[in-house]
């Protein structure tokens, strides 16, 4: 009853959080020193957010499974990221949106050579998510070896949440390292 209770609660939250998501994302430069976001969503009203260029401090888009977030980091104020979901229509105008905003920034940065603006890494492609991994597959197999040897006992809760998230977590690592080299 547990089960079919978590699952029927999942897919409401998986269904509203589907319905919140974006349709349509616009990005337009005005003046060469705004940036303006227009987003639809499925079941709001669009909004707009406007940006200068220069309170700009770093961008990202994190890919995942079935999703994709997109990061701007300013200087001042608040951050800035919204969610998307890959299998649904507003994929594309993503896609078009990220390449538009990376060369918009790129005819910035030369211009400005002051101030850059880079595009930032996620975890997995750096050195740093690299020893987070090689850590990682250590304690996941220091794990059996110290219940075998040592014959303490286990949390079967603590191992049904460590391992599967071990190992995507691995498993995205090996993905990204790989595009890397």
């Amino acid at each position: 009853m547990f089960t079919l209770t978590f699952l029927f609660v999942f897919f409401i939250i998986y269904y509203l959080t589907k319905g919140i998501t974006i349709i349509n994302v616009l990005v337009n430069f005005i003046d060469k020193t705004k940036i303006e976001i227009i987003i639809k969503y499925r079941f709001f009203k669009e909004r707009r957010y406007v940006f200068l260029i220069s309170e700009i401090k770093n961008y990202q888009c994190e890919y995942g499974t079935g999703y994709k977030i997109f990061y701007l980091n300013r200087n001042k104020g608040t951050n800035f990221k919204f969610l998307i979901l890959t299998e649904i229509e507003n994929l594309k105008s993503f896609e078009n949106f990220y390449e538009q905003l990376k060369n918009n920034i790129e005819k910035y940065n030369k211009e400005d050579s002051l101030y850059l603006i880079k595009e930032k890494t996620n975890i997995y492609q750096t050195k740093l998510g690299l020893f987070y991994g090689i850590i990682l597959f250590i304690i996941l197999l220091a794990i059996p070896i110290c219940y075998i040897v040592l014959q303490t006992k286990i949390n079967i809760g603590f191992l049904l949440i460590i391992y599967p998230t071990g190992i995507l977590f691995l498993w995205r690592l090996f993905i990204e390292q790989k595009k890397r080299n």
